[in-house]
């Protein structure tokens, strides 16, 4: 019974938190009406949460007779989240508010070839350098989501493969950073945190298939407003999905895996091998943007191949909207457009009404955010009820 009271309790605070979240400021009265709990309850709640600081009173709304109700809002700054991307070499931490704002964003390298203990060590000391850099409370970090592109386990909060860092498999990386920091580290797919924060800044609602391009590529579904994980947190890895069963090799050992065709590290590949000529993902595409018939010819083969291996995931999960971030260009790019006419001809007599491809609004030096949504999102999130019956 005592477990019960507990769990109703935490539910309820969860939704006076989110109806106070969902509006810059509300009176006492808003919120009784949202959260459809009893007045009494609401002001239990609400003591408790202006204890703690994390909810503040900003004032009074405009009244003509009586009394003037008391604002409450969500103290933006009672609590951070921390964000980290890995993608090899680059890796990207982020910090944000309460709200999810971005509040401090960097990056920095790592060797591929280098130790998990090394590995962590770098993150742990870019940790402690943007703490200081945004000058913030350490001890105000509520987690750290930690976003691998590769396989993880959900269950046991670890990464098991990542293709292109082997290191990461030596040691424990969450483990360390989580004893040196004290902070709970949570292991999870990049493309799943990626989306979580797109899904948030684009406000949308219902079902999405997100894409992200990188030295790999990966992919998230949100069902109903959820991010569908799978069974252990691997859901949509698109990027090693086989396009071609006698293909190109791809690091991961397999043969004809999608990202050896379109990513940003095979598109770099292409282009070096037809003009003899050492250049840099963001310098072809511009080459491409400046008419360069060798970069335009290597976008337009990777968009359609990208978008073939997009045309599944839609095909597969009955999905229409799809937001693909981590292109590096605009709309206009042949590399986009050329996903786009992909999609539409390979959907043409799937669907009667042609899937919405839309750019992720997340740039390159946000994608830490991921990270601090998820953050959020858990400890945010109401608690779920377990039934036993025996």
């Amino acid at each position: 019974m005592k477990n019960n009271i507990g769990l109703v309790k935490r539910a309820n605070r969860s939704i006076v938190i989110e109806a106070i979240m969902s509006n810059e400021v509300v009176t006492i009265e808003g919120i009784v009406r949202m959260a459809k709990l009893s007045r009494p309850t609401v002001l239990g709640i609400l003591k408790d949460l202006t204890d703690e600081n994390l909810v503040i009173k900003t004032g009074f709304a405009p009244s003509e007779v009586g009394r003037q109700a008391v604002l409450y809002s969500i103290n933006s700054r009672a609590f951070y989240a921390m964000g980290i991307d890995i993608d090899g070499p680059p890796v990207r931490i982020s910090i944000s508010d309460v709200n999810g704002v971005s509040l401090f964003n960097t990056e920095f390298a790592i060797e591929l070839t280098a130790s998990g203990s090394q590995i962590a060590e770098m993150i742990i000391q870019n940790i402690d350098r943007s703490i200081n850099e945004a000058g913030i409370e350490a001890k105000k970090i509520i987690g750290i989501g930690l976003g691998v592109p590769g396989v993880i386990s959900l269950t046991e909060n670890r990464i098991e493969f990542i293709s292109r860092i082997k290191g990461c498999l030596e040691v424990s990386v969450n483990n360390l950073i989580e004893e040196r920091t004290g902070v709970p580290v949570y292991v999870r797919n990049d493309a799943h945190l990626l989306s979580l924060a797109e899904y948030s800044l684009k406000k949308l609602s219902g079902d999405l298939i997100y894409v992200i391009h990188r030295s790999g590529i990966g992919s998230a579904q949100i069902v109903s407003g959820n991010l569908f994980t799978g069974v252990n947190g691997n859901a949509g890895y698109l990027g090693h999905s086989t396009i071609n069963a006698n293909g190109r090799q791809c690091d991961c050992g397999r043969i004809g895996c999608l990202e050896t065709y379109c990513s940003k590290r095979a598109i770099v590949a292409d282009y070096c091998q037809q003009t003899a000529v050492q250049s840099t993902y963001r310098k072809i595409v511009q080459f491409a943007s400046d008419g360069d018939p060798v970069a335009v010819g290597v976008f337009a083969e990777a968009g359609r191949i990208l978008g073939l291996g997009i045309c599944n995931s839609i095909k597969m999960f009955d999905i229409s909207t799809v937001i693909i971030g981590g292109l590096g260009c605009g709309e206009k790019h042949v590399f986009f457009k050329s996903i786009c006419e992909s999609i539409r001809k390979n959907t043409l007599e799937y669907m009667r009404v042609q899937p919405r491809v839309v750019l992720g609004k997340l740039d390159e030096s946000e994608f830490g955010l991921g990270g601090c949504h998820y953050v959020l999102k858990r400890f945010f999130s109401l608690p779920t009820l377990k039934v036993s019956i025996e």
